[in-house]
């Protein structure tokens, strides 16, 4: 644990050094399917994204913002944002699905959900709003994550999910489903989610450290070299 922890320590250093914590400008949900996302300094990208919005949800995927987020150590990726809510005893599912490559020599170690939202106080089974989502490597499922809230159950505020995986990936696929959903025939109630964040953590592949630890020590042997 110790030594992972100094990776990603290093990794972190490393990013700060290329400016990995700016700002990053939003993009359409039409942008992230057309061109898919790639963090600042290179170290994942999404691609293959594909959506799936079910009515009454708004159908114009520009309505829907797509932004960078850097929330250390729950690692980085991506915040979708937009009108995800239903009333009146609606129900609806935005599917999303997408690709997440590393690059730079790193294996993707953790997977993080963050999801926030809000329903109104409706008698059981009360408004609900969730995601859930499974994550695979070469069509084999390797983790499933989710975030729910229903009125009987809680609030929906602030929801995590997290899963540190056996093995590190390269390439992973998610599978997601984003999910509000109103008691039917019911009037004046509401779900809503605000904001879904997606974000992997990682290290850097043995091959890659091992590089950079040979290049360290000559670095230090030029050092001691020229002091003489």
């Amino acid at each position: 644990m110790r030594l992972r922890n100094k990776l990603l320590s290093l990794v972190a250093g490393v990013a700060a050094l290329v400016g990995l914590g700016g700002s990053a400008h939003a993009i359409t949900l039409t942008d992230f399917i057309n061109n898919g996302l790639t963090t600042p300094g290179g170290e994942l990208t999404f691609s293959n994204v594909s959506a799936l919005i079910g009515l009454p949800l708004d159908q114009n995927t520009d309505h829907y913002s797509v932004t960078f987020i850097d929330k250390g150590p729950n690692g980085i990726g991506f915040r979708l944002s937009g009108p995800i809510m239903v009333a009146d005893g609606n129900s609806a599912v935005v599917q999303l699905n997408y690709t997440v490559t590393s690059g730079n020599g790193i294996l993707i170690t953790d997977a993080h959900l963050f999801s926030n939202g809000s329903f109104s106080k409706d008698p059981a089974p009360g408004s609900a709003a969730g995601v859930s989502e499974t994550l695979f490597s070469n069509n084999t499922p390797i983790g499933q994550l989710a975030t729910f809230g229903a009125s009987s159950s809680g609030d929906f505020d602030d929801l995590t999910d997290e899963i540190i995986f056996q093995t590190g990936y390269t390439s992973i696929v998610v599978a997601k489903d984003i999910a509000v959903a109103t008691p039917f025939g019911s009037q004046g109630s509401v779900a809503h989610i605000s904001i879904v964040d997606q974000t992997f953590t990682f290290v850097p592949e043995p091959g890659t450290l091992l590089l950079g630890g040979a290049g360290l020590v000559g670095l230090a042997v030029l050092g001691r070299r020229r002091s003489f």
